[in-house]
């Protein structure tokens, strides 16, 4: 799919939830830097909200813990809140399903050859593999790493 034709999609959605799969080239330790680490993630997402208008977000301001949402740490809105861009690349914000873990699917390879959550971590830094499973509240993805969407 064309990230045009990924970005008029995701536009439309105005906070919706939409089935996304998404690729993500993930860089392996230094010991295996030849290899081509891919994680294939497909889920629930919504895009078109304000990250400073999620509950949580609202809720560790009240209690202090932590300070008032920020400007982007890297690009522009292109289109806020959904698109950023940052050196001539289109990035979507997302914000995974609230009950993510019902609905996730994540395929591992190495080298284009499917492998467990297991064996792909062994390629992973220690701290990369220590954050393996973590769901952020959001995330930003470019746009051409989004392989399929349905509404």
């Amino acid at each position: 799919m064309k990230s045009e034709d990924i970005i008029t999609r995701i536009l439309n959605c105005r906070g919706q939830y939409i089935s996304l799969t998404i690729k993500t080239e993930v860089t392996p330790a230094a010991a295996h830097k030849h290899k081509k680490l891919e994680k294939i993630t497909s889920n629930k997402f919504r895009a078109g909200i304000q990250f400073k208008n999620l509950k949580s977000v609202k809720d560790a301001i009240e209690s202090g813990e932590r300070g008032e949402v920020q400007p982007l740490r890297w690009g522009k809105w292109k289109k806020y809140p959904y698109i950023i861009e940052h050196k001539d690349r289109e990035y979507v914000r997302l914000y995974p399903s609230v009950n993510t873990a019902s609905g996730i699917t994540v395929t591992y390879k190495v080298d284009g050859i499917e492998v467990t959550r297991d064996v792909f971590n062994e390629y992973l830094k220690p701290s990369d593999r220590d954050r393996q499973g973590e769901v952020p509240e959001c995330f930003t993805v470019a746009a051409d790493n989004i392989l399929t969407i349905n509404e």
